[in-house]
């Protein structure tokens, strides 16, 4: 005989004990684990908050979830979502994504605002539409490009240090950008940019000091 599927759906509470071993779980109102977590697919609804380590294939996040650890293959955020520390493979963000600490993954693809102490992947695509603020970006391949479908005046994305290979970067002000090819973008505003093969720079844009490396 077949063992049933095993689900949690939870609409409001405190989940005290491990949730280990479920292939789904729902957040529909306001729920909050304290213990480990592990699960093929979560999906929130509403407000979700994981206090402890949180291991999850898939993670759908419509509402407002935040983590304390999540380990996760795949990442679709419409809605807000906050993370002191995790990693994962791959990241379509389409709402708010907070980084306290570190963000680890393969790809990272934000439309809207980002904020994060550090990110770091093998891919990232940034469509900023507002103020947008990472303080350590680290990549292979760095797309920063405006959210063609908002109008703002205020998108901007504020960084201390990019380290890249592939670099193209929009509305950036950063005080310390390294690359391979590094391509400084309309209205960018850098301090410090260090090449190893070639940079361009757009008219509208100002760099103080640049160096061959």
């Amino acid at each position: 005989m077949k063992e049933p599927t095993k689900k949690l759906i939870k609409a409001s509470g405190i989940v005290h004990g491990k949730r280990i071993g479920y292939v789904v779980i729902k957040v529909n109102g306001t729920v909050t684990f304290q213990k480990e977590l592990a699960s093929e697919h979560l999906s929130i609804f509403g407000i979700g908050t994981f206090l402890s380590k949180a291991c999850v294939d898939q993670l759908n996040n419509k509402g407002v979830a935040k983590f304390t650890s999540l380990q996760c293959n795949h990442i679709v955020n419409t809605g807000s979502l906050t993370l002191i520390e995790g990693t994962t493979r791959m990241v379509l963000s389409r709402g708010q994504l907070n980084i306290r600490k570190e963000l680890t993954a393969d790809q990272v693809k934000a439309r809207g605002l980002i904020r994060a102490k550090s990110v770091e992947a093998e891919q990232v695509e940034l469509h900023i539409s507002g103020r947008c603020e990472i303080h350590s970006l680290k990549g292979q391949s760095i797309h920063v490009t405006p959210d063609l479908l908002t109008l703002s005046f205020t998108r901007q994305l504020f960084c201390q240090n990019i380290f890249g290979e592939d670099i193209h970067l929009y509305r950036t002000k950063a005080d310390f950008v390294q690359g391979s090819n590094v391509h400084i973008g309309p209205h960018c505003r850098i301090q410090q940019l260090h090449f190893t093969i070639d940079y361009t720079i757009h008219p509208t844009a100002t760099v103080k000091t640049i160096l061959k490396i």
